[in-house]
């Protein structure tokens, strides 16, 4: 009479969850930007968002700034983008953008100098002289 095949299942098993536990732990991706909540009292309904052209590294990142007014794009505004590590010992660093077109502004090669958390700091003056500032948190991974 043969044997249920029970035991060798149950070992299958086994052998099956010893290799998931030791698989080797997949790279995570670059965490994203995470806008902070428009501070349209602030800015009169002023709103600025910051995006990355790619994934943050340490080295140079394409940005861009999208700053509107109610639904209409903001033209001849001043825009710096200040960074600043979360961590001491890194020096904040500031770039002002040129304009693109209503409402768009670029920095074409903002530059992080280190891994870590970082706080970006979009300002903007206005022809008409108000003033907006917006946060957004990058992470920028290690190598």
């Amino acid at each position: 009479m043969p044997r249920p095949p029970l035991p060798k299942l149950l070992l299958g098993v086994a052998l099956l969850a010893t290799l998931a536990a030791c698989r080797r732990a997949e790279p995570q991706p670059a965490t994203p930007p995470q806008p902070s909540p428009p501070a349209a009292a602030a800015g009169g309904g002023v709103r600025a968002r910051l995006e990355l052209a790619r994934d943050p590294i340490v080295g140079s990142v394409p940005l861009s700034v999208y700053l509107l007014d109610g639904a209409e794009g903001v033209e001849g505004a001043r825009v710096t983008v200040t960074a600043a590590a979360s961590g001491a010992g890194t020096a904040p660093i500031a770039s002002r953008a040129t304009e693109a077109g209503p409402g768009l502004y670029r920095i074409p090669d903002f530059a992080f100098p280190a891994a870590g958390d970082w706080i970006l700091t979009t300002r903007a003056k206005l022809p008409d002289d108000r003033s907006h500032a917006s946060e957004t948190r990058v992470t920028v991974p290690g190598p």
